[in-house]
Order: structure tokens, then C-alpha cells, then sequence
């Protein structure tokens, strides 16, 4: 049955809903959070984001949960995007309706209203962007630290991706990778990373210095398409890295034997991806090392190899499947062009966050600095939920290198809306009063959900005495730092998120 209903009293109603999903997200949020169950289908699990809750509260039918539904979509889009940041838009967004509705089942108009908390809103966001403009310097490594941290990474955690950004700078290759051992390894090291499988666990280890390497999007089976290379190698003492999509045949063969009994410099791997992710690969390996990529497509064909397509670099190992070409020999137009056309791609990934994610990983790993930390735990379901944790903070940690900190916890969104200049006139209006006190309403529940685990009645406060209802140190000094273009964009989705709820007039439901 489809039900419409619209009116003053039953936005309020339906806000009334999202009490209990606001305090579930409160009481799992911030790093004093406590664990959130979930029975689903007789088994019982451990809720660690704010998606996670609100999707599990959102699936019953019916009016009731129909804000908690409008939310977990609202959720599912900023973690695609922006990769963390639910907690602070469910606690924020939650405090604008709930607020927003009362102030309209009181008399205020709700189009009056939402406009007022538009300009508000874009108010608070024009003033943090301001300060991510005029920033002089990147946060340091105890602040990416923090961020991380606040993130709801543990401590060693938030140490060792601060630590490792530090070193690959914001633009470079850092990754979190599901680890089967317990603990945190980290990885750090120059030249252009891939990804590989050997061809032979004769070629699982190897370093070579310096080598020669063929890159080709083909499959090589026949030892006559390789051997006057092979012969060449032998006869000079040089080696030779063979990347294709796949070598096998008579071709492997002679080259595991040469390599075990004639001791050729010469081994032999294949990308770890496959189908087009593959040929991509390839195609970004051949750029970094000065290679010609042989494929059909580019015309070019294993039966006319010669010693100008091969790439070069000074030195290449592998080992547990990483491959790393060091000061391979690119030339720097072609590899600037590369990273270009790889970001604007993911700039047009906007809903595949995992083709986005990938995209922006190969642009990185031209920059030829890469970090990856390895995170396990006892059990695997520890190491996903340890896993999942920490790409968030990675996310956060990488955010505030972009755009700078401010104090975290909702503490630096309070601290700047009571410094907006608001004149008299729009101080004691009531439609701008009302904004005012759906945006203090709103900041209170994410300052209070964060550091409390609570979302109690906030005080009635407008810009400019917030922190002081609160009572919030003026000093600015915070031990906990949040990224400012994550914030940012984490209010500008809540306010329109409340501004387009309050504008919609009506709800239907079945």
C-alpha cells in the first residue's frame, strides 16, 4: 500500500524516528565508542561504522524508518566518495531535522527556513575553504597522526600511516593490504611498483642490476619469438625482465632452464590483474620504464622485437609478489601525460568508488615513492574489521594532508560558527534564528555523540556562544584533529540533506 503524507506535524514525526538511530550511532562513535551489535539472519556481528548501524536499522518496512532509509543513502555516497566521514554526517545531519522539524511543527515555514540554513551553511563551508586556501605549510607527522587517530585507528596504527604519508608526500602510492599475519608490517621504498605473478617459482625472488625489460600484451609460447633476444643476453652478461600477459609453453621453458643451469639473467612474470586490468597495467609499466609496449593494437609484434622497444632501469627486484623497477628509465612528459589522463579518470569515477580508488593508486605509483602497510589480526574477521578501520583513517590522513586540520570532534565546526558575522537583524529574526539554532542543534549532537557517546538536549545557543554552552575550551588547542576538506564536505552534505528534507513537503512510503 502507498501512503502519502505530508505537513508540519508529521515531518516532526518521522524526525522523532531517527532518536534511536542517532543514538546507536553516538554510542559506537568517537574512540571511546562501544561496540554495536547486529543479529542478522541468527548470526551476530559487530557494527564499525556508521553505515554499517544505520543500514541494519533502515531494513524494516514501514514509515518508521523511512528518515533512517533517506540516511543510509546519504551514508553509501560519502563513503564511496570520500572513503570516512559517516559518523560526522549521520550525528550532523541527524541534528539539523530533528531541530529543523520541531522548528516547523512550531509555525516557522519550512522553505523560509531551509533557505536560512542554506546560507548559514554555506556561510561555515565559505569559511573553512578560506582557511584551506590560504594554508602555508602541510600538517606534520603528529597531526596527520591525530587525524588518523580521530579517524578510529589505534594508536599504532595512526603512527605507522602518518609515518608512511610523511614520506610518500599527498600525491604519492600509500595502501593498507589485508595481511595474514597478525600485526602491522610497513613497507616503504622508491621506484615504479607493479604488481606480478611469476611465471616460475624459479623467477619468485630475483634482483638484477641493471636490467633490460620487454613489456608485451601478449601471450608468449614460442621460443623462437624470444630466442635471438635470449641469445643477445646471453652471449653480453645482461639481464632481462620479460612482463607479458602470460608466458608459458616452450618459451617458459627455456627460460627456467637457461636461468637454473646456464645461470641467463633472465626471468619472466605476468600482472597480477587480468582482462583489461591487465593490458592497463602494462600499458603503465611500459611508460614508466621508457619500454614500447608490444600489442597488436599499437602495431608493434614480438616477430620484429628489437633492442629499442626494451625499457631500462637501474635496478629491479621481486619478491612476495611485488616487483619494483628502480630509476626506471621514463621519459618525464610521458609519464607526467600518464598521471594527468589517469586522475582526470578518476575524477569521473564519481560512482565507482573502486575503479576511482584504482585509478588514483597507478597515477601514484608514477610518482616512483610507494608505502603499503600490511594489517592483520588473530582471527579474519579481526583483520577485516582492523582492515576497513584503518583505509578510513588512511582516507582522513590523506584528507588533511590535501587541506590542512582543525580541531576535531566537531570542536573546529563550533569554533568557526560562532565566529560567522551575523548582524543584529539576523541574530533575532525568527527565521534566522531558527537556522541559527537547527545549526547549533546539529553541531551539539556531533560534539556530544563524539566525546559523550550521547546526543542529549542541546543548549539553545546561537553564533558566537556555542562553545561556551557547551563548554568547550576557547583556548583552540585539541588533542584530537580532523582533516578540513573532509569536514568541509562532510557539512556541506549534511546541510543539503536537511535543507532539501524540509523543502520536499511530503513523504510517501509503502
Amino acid at each position: 500500500m502507498i501512503v502519502m503524507q505530508s505537513g508540519a506535524h508529521t515531518l516532526a514525526h518521522y524526525a522523532a524516528s531517527l532518536t534511536p538511530v542517532l543514538r546507536a550511532v553516538a554510542a559506537a562513535a568517537g574512540p571511546d565508542g562501544r561496540a554495536c551489535l547486529i543479529e542478522t539472519g541468527g548470526a551476530v556481528e559487530q557494527a564499525t561504522t556508521a553505515l554499517a548501524i544505520v543500514r541494519a536499522l533502515a531494513e524494516s518496512r514501514g514509515a518508521p524508518r523511512l528518515l533512517a532509509r533517506l540516511l543510509r543513502e546519504m551514508l553509501h555516497e560519502t563513503d564511496r566518495d570520500l572513503g570516512d566521514g559517516t559518523t560526522r554526517l549521520a550525528l550532523l545531519w541527524g541534528g539539523l531535522v530533528v531541530q529543523g522539524a520541531q522548528s516547523v511543527a512550531a509555525g516557522i515555514e519550512p522553505e523560509q527556513l531551509a533557505a536560512a540554513l542554506q546560507r548559514l551553511g554555506a556561510q561555515l563551508a565559505a569559511a573553512l575553504e578560506r582557511t584551506e586556501a590560504e594554508r602555508q605549510s602541510e600538517p606534520d607527522t603528529a597531526a596527520i597522526a591525530a587525524v588518523a587517530a580521530s579517524a578510529g585507528a589505534a594508536p599504532d596504527v595512526a603512527d605507522a600511516i602518518a609515518d608512511m604519508l610523511t614520506r610518500v608526500g599527498v600525491d604519492g602510492a600509500a595502501e593498507i593490504i589485508e595481511s595474514r599475519e597478525s600485526g602491522l608490517r610497513p613497507e616503504i621504498g622508491e621506484g615504479f611498483l607493479f604488481d606480478a605473478v611469476p611465471a616460475s617459482e624459479a623467477f619468485a625472488t630475483a634482483d638484477l642490476d641493471p636490467a633490460f625489460i620487454l613489456v608485451a600484451d601478449e601471450r608468449i609460447d614460442d621460443l623462437g619469438q624470444l630466442l635471438p633476444l635470449l641469445e643477445d643476453f646471453a652471449t653480453r652478461g645482461k639481464a632481462l625482465v620479460v612482463v607479458a600477459r602470460d608466458v608459458s609453453g616452450p618459451a617458459l621453458h627455456a627460460l627456467v632452464r637457461n636461468h637454473s643451469d646456464n645461470g641467463l639473467r633472465a626471468i619472466a612474470l605476468r600482472p597480477a590483474a587480468a582482462g583489461p586490468s591487465a593490458a592497463d597495467l602494462l600499458e603503465d609499466l611500459a611508460i614508466a620504464t621508457g619500454a614500447t609496449l608490444v600489442a597488436d593494437r599499437f602495431g608493434t609484434s614480438l616477430a620484429r622485437l628489437r633492442p629499442g622497444v626494451l625499457g631500462r632501469c637501474a635496478r629491479f627486484s621481486i619478491a612476495s609478489g611485488r616487483a619494483v623497477f628502480s630509476e626506471p628509465g621514463a621519459d618525464r612528459s610521458a609519464v607526467a601525460q600518464r598521471r594527468a589522463l589517469l586522475l582526470a579518470e578518476a575524477k569521473r569515477q564519481k560512482f565507482l568508488a573502486l575503479d576511482r580508488e584504482r585509478l588514483q593508486v597507478r597515477a601514484a605509483r608514477f610518482r616512483g615513492v610507494w608505502a603499503r602497510l600490511h594489517v592483520g589480526a588473530e582471527t579474519d574477521r579481526e583483520t577485516r574489521t582492523r582492515v576497513e578501520v584503518a583505509r578510513r583513517a588512511l582516507a582522513s590522513a590523506r584528507s588533511a594532508m590535501e587541506g590542512g586540520v582543525l580541531p576535531g570532534g566537531g570542536i573546529g565546526l563550533v569554533q568557526y560558527f560562532d565566529s560567522l558575522p551575523i548582524d543584529q537583524a539576523e541574530r533575532t529574526g525568527p527565521i534566522a534564528a531558527a537556522a541559527s539554532f537547527a545549526m547549533a542543534t546539529g553541531l551539539s549532537t556531533l560534539v556530544r555523540g563524539l566525546a559523550q557517546n550521547e546526543t542529549p538536549i542541546p543548549p539553545r545557543a546561537r553564533p558566537g556562544r556555542l562553545s561556551e554552552a557547551l563548554g568547550l575550551d576557547s583556548s583552540g588547542d585539541s588533542a584530537v584533529l580532523d582533516p578540513l576538506p573532509l569536514t568541509r564536505s562532510v557539512l556541506e552534505r549534511a546541510v543539503s540533506g536537511a535543507v532539501t528534507l524540509l523543502r520536499s513537503g511530503g513523504m510517501i512510503h509503502a
